[in-house]
């Protein structure tokens, strides 16, 4: 982990990617969508299992190829 000086609470900041950012959001629109404007009990179910399926394999994705590019640069991500 990166570690970076000057955070609000004195520790270190994590390094946060555009995947995980995109995940959250991901995340957070599906369940919007699901419970906020879709009627369909079933579709409810379907969208939100889908939204977190999405969510968790994008980041995932995300922290298998950054712990493959800390392994291939020999430091500690």
């Amino acid at each position: 982990m990166t570690k970076k000086k000057g955070s609000v609470i004195g520790g270190s900041t994590p390094d946060v990617t555009a995947a995980q950012i995109g995940a959250v959001l991901m995340f957070v629109t599906g369940q919007a969508v699901a419970w906020g404007w879709i009627t369909n009990e079933k579709a409810q179910v379907l969208v939100s299992a889908g939204s977190i399926v999405i969510a968790a394999v994008w980041k995932l994705a995300d922290a298998l190829l950054r712990g493959a590019r800390a392994k291939a640069k020999g430091s500690d991500l």
